[in-house]
């Protein structure tokens, strides 16, 4: 993981202002994500209009699709993609469910996330 370099906004006082984004390194970035998604630490669940991500190591309904893709689906190695094609709304749909019954809260002290380590302090 690499650190944000230190980096003075130029309009300090407009925190959101466009040209206060740190210049990063795009090929890290996507490293970076590329190694969570393929680790299950984010996973991509496109609805109707739009994508959603779960981040699994934060959110109990994550890690449960997390569990499911490994457990029942074979993820990496032996990922059984048609199945999961044909499975994953229902599963995403019985997470959900499960999920707001149960007051999906998120766990605490998790590991940091590409998604995480590329916000901008002042964001």
């Amino acid at each position: 993981m690499r650190a944000f370099p230190v980096y003075e906004p130029e309009f300090p006082r407009e925190e959101k202002h466009f040209r206060n984004a740190v210049p990063l390194h795009v090929p890290t970035i996507l490293a970076d994500h590329l190694r969570d998604l393929r680790s299950l630490l984010l996973i991509t669940g496109i609805e109707r209009d739009w994508i959603e991500i779960e981040f699994t190591e934060d959110e109990p309904g994550g890690l449960e699709i997390r569990r499911r893709l490994v457990e029942d689906y074979g993820w990496p190695d032996q990922f059984r993609q048609a199945d999961w094609l044909r499975d994953k709304d229902r599963i995403w749909s019985e997470v959900r469910t499960w999920s707001r019954e149960n007051g999906d809260t998120p766990n605490r002290g998790t590991p940091e996330i590409a998604a995480q380590r590329h916000i901008p302090r002042w964001i």
